[in-house]
């Protein structure tokens, strides 16, 4: 129970009580393979309003693969940019995905 271990954890904390905290629980895809577990929590986290998760599933995984890499790959402040992601991005120009 996460209420018990924040308490147990923070007895002190006077910013507010835990217990007053409602919760409730959040319908999320289920992953068939342990390495997409993170691919997964970082959709879930980018899409959660709130207001539930949007849809998604195993089988958006390959785009989801490829959308996450060029972002990390093209990412404008990075300071080191592979010659492979140099050479594409000349090739192939700058995409923004959203």
């Amino acid at each position: 129970n996460f209420k018990t271990l924040f308490a147990l954890t923070y007895p002190n904390c006077t910013a507010f009580n835990i217990k007053d905290f409602d919760y409730r629980f959040v319908a999320v895809p289920r992953t068939h393979f342990r390495y997409d577990t993170g691919l997964f929590l970082l959709q879930i986290v980018k899409n959660y309003r709130r207001m539930g998760v949007p849809g998604f599933s195993t089988a958006d995984l390959q785009a989801l693969h490829e959308i996450f890499l060029y972002k990390i790959s093209t990412y404008p402040n990075s300071e080191v940019q592979l010659p492979i992601v140099r050479n594409f991005l000349q090739n192939h120009g700058f995409r923004s995905f959203k």
